[in-house]
């Protein structure tokens, strides 16, 4: 699966979540990550797409290795809906498709 095709399917999943309808519930899905020049967007849709292309092309936190940005937005995504929803278990699949990805 390519990347595009994930991106697409987490930023519908991500748009199903009423946070993400603002810019700060969209903001704040990006915690944890270092302040980077993101290409943000008032459309929920555009920010997210933009945002989501910018991580991916960050790759790794560290050069050791760490976590990937895309990863963490998936993760901070998650505290927005109940475990075991419909928009958590489409969570979980994104992220396995990412780490199958990478």
């Amino acid at each position: 699966m390519e990347f595009i095709e994930i991106q697409r399917s987490l930023v519908n999943t991500l748009l199903k979540i009423p946070e993400m309808e603002q810019g700060e519930g969209r903001t704040s899905i990006l915690d944890g990550l270092p302040s980077v020049g993101l290409d943000r967007q008032s459309s929920a849709r555009l920010d997210l797409n933009r945002m989501l292309n910018g991580l991916e092309k960050m790759g790794r936190l560290t050069k050791a290795g760490g976590v990937r940005p895309i990863m963490v937005v998936v993760e901070n995504a998650l505290a927005f809906v109940p475990d075991g929803s419909a928009i958590a278990d489409e969570l979980h699949a994104s992220k396995k498709q990412l780490e199958d990805y990478y």
